[in-house]
């Protein structure tokens, strides 16, 4: 004959017993998700400080009309979270060709710190500390239509 579920000796324990296994698993797991969330967020925040700065670059009469002085300021300003982030480098404009036409490329740099040191196996690597470049290429107004 088969034994019932109800009959079988109550284990207040195990339940407890489980999550203290498996807590430092899922601890390790949020941590991980948070590191990933946040190195998502400052790498959209450099790319739309990155295309802030070559729209300051490329467009001479806007740059004349704005409030900022320098392509740094126009591209921290995009960022207001970053503004004053010491790992935040924005280098100065660079001469580039867009498709065969003058353009301006702006690279910045952010120094991306995770909250721990992932570091396994060769593999799976992921240092303390991350260095995250983007650039982006703009090509400059033209000062009179059709050129």
């Amino acid at each position: 004959m088969l034994r019932s579920r109800t009959n079988r000796p109550p284990r207040p324990g195990a339940a407890v017993v489980e999550f203290a296994v498996l807590l430092p698993f899922i601890m390790f797991l949020a941590l991980i998700a948070a590191d990933w969330a946040r190195l998502l967020y400052y790498t959209i925040c450099i790319e739309a400080c990155a295309r802030a700065g070559a729209l300051y670059a490329a467009d001479p009469e806007w740059a004349s009309q704005s409030p900022y002085a320098t392509v740094q300021d126009a591209a921290k300003a995009e960022s207001p979270y970053l503004t004053n982030d010491p790992n935040l480098s924005v280098a100065d404009p660079t001469d580039i060709t867009v498709n065969g036409r003058p353009g301006k490329r702006v690279t910045v740099t952010y120094t991306f710190n995770t909250f721990a040191n992932f570091s396994f196996s060769n593999r799976l690597n992921i240092q303390k500390t991350q260095t995250l470049t983007r650039f982006v290429d703009m090509r400059l107004v033209p000062l009179t239509p059709n050129n």
